[in-house]
């Protein structure tokens, strides 16, 4: 390439190049950053929560047309960067010819101009084919991190959520508290009424529990009717009043499938990380007392001290509704007679 002071015309021509090389870099951005949060996501999550072979199959197509893209663009740079050159040393050759007059010196331009638009037409179509790209992935990596049925961040989010709170808790000192909690007597109602009752109830149950809570924490469905709440910057105390108000609102409310009203409750597990915990051993305690609150009979809160699993508030003699079940058959009876009367 001559120099800019031989060729003037020239002093314009790196805003494109600036500009390809810019857009370049984003779509190797955008395919490094997939692949590297793909790598750092398996570390965390446990292999049975992996992304399935159809969407990781989805987003590798994605990362392979955005190379691709990548690719044509430097392919389009080189052959641009070759024409100027060319164009620019005529024009330097022309220049020195004290014959030439100024109508070849306006076609040189004239074609270098050519050369800009047609190089500017091709980056705002490839800039367009990035962002189309790079919105597809991100919607892509977000449908991983969600559960499909009741719109909350699955086990995958869910362990790497708690794994960042562990950290901060053994760097800050910053309490972190874990409750489980689990649908009492799923299984029957999805006998009695269907797995699509089964379905509503589930996503009403995760409405209530995300209405519940404090908007800092985080309630993710790690299982197929359990759901685990991350507490930050919540001690034991303040966990098991979190768990208790969460057991009552859920007895209290009542959950619809098309003309039929159901009565649900849970059971809680309740435990807060000590210092250098890792985290299976915060879900193993969390758990424990989940199934003592199970085997103690069902809709009540149970925390874990580091050795038992205790009541939350003590020992409840009986559950907040026990006729819930005889309240569910009752409703369900009372339709029946209603549609034999109408009809």
């Amino acid at each position: 390439m001559p120099d800019a002071t031989a060729s003037p015309w020239l002093i314009s021509l790196p805003i494109p190049l600036f500009l390809a090389l810019g857009v370049l870099q984003f779509a190797l951005g955008i395919a490094v950053a997939v692949r590297f949060r793909r790598g750092k996501s398996q570390i965390v999550a446990s292999p049975s929560e992996w992304f399935t072979c159809e969407r990781e199959s989805q987003i590798q197509e994605l990362v392979s047309r955005l190379q691709t893209l990548a690719q044509d663009m430097a392919g389009d740079l080189g052959s641009y960067q070759a024409e100027v050159s060319e164009i620019a040393t005529n024009l330097e050759n022309c220049s020195r010819d004290a014959d030439t007059g100024s109508q070849i010196v306006l076609d040189f331009v004239t074609q270098i101009l050519s050369a800009n638009v047609k190089l500017q037409k091709r980056l705002e179509s490839m800039e367009e084919q990035i962002a189309d790209q790079g919105l597809a992935i991100a919607q892509h990596m977000e449908d991983a991190l969600t559960d499909a049925l009741t719109g909350l961040p699955n086990r995958r989010a869910f362990d790497t959520a708690l794994n960042q709170r562990l950290s901060e808790w053994n760097r800050r000192g910053t309490h972190i508290s874990l409750a489980l909690v689990d649908v009492d007597h799923f299984k029957k109602c999805n006998d009695r009424y269907g797995h699509m009752a089964g379905d509503a109830v589930l996503k009403q149950f995760a409405a209530l529990l995300s209405e519940t809570v404090r908007g800092m924490d985080l309630v993710a469905r790690i299982g197929g009717e359990e759901f685990a709440i991350l507490l930050p910057s919540t001690d034991i105390e303040e966990a098991r009043c979190a768990a208790e108000r969460v057991r009552t609102a859920v007895a209290k409310a009542k959950f619809h499938h098309e003309s039929t009203t159901l009565r649900m409750t849970l059971s809680a597990g309740v435990a807060t990380a000590r210092l250098e915990e890792r985290a299976h051993l915060l879900l193993g305690r969390a758990d424990q007392a989940l199934y003592a609150a199970k085997e103690a009979g069902r809709d009540r809160s149970y925390w874990h001290d580091g050795r038992q699993a205790l009541p939350v508030f003590g020992e409840i003699s009986a559950p907040a509704d026990p006729d819930s079940e005889f309240a569910t058959i009752r409703d369900d009876l009372r339709r029946r007679v209603a549609e034999v009367a109408d009809g």
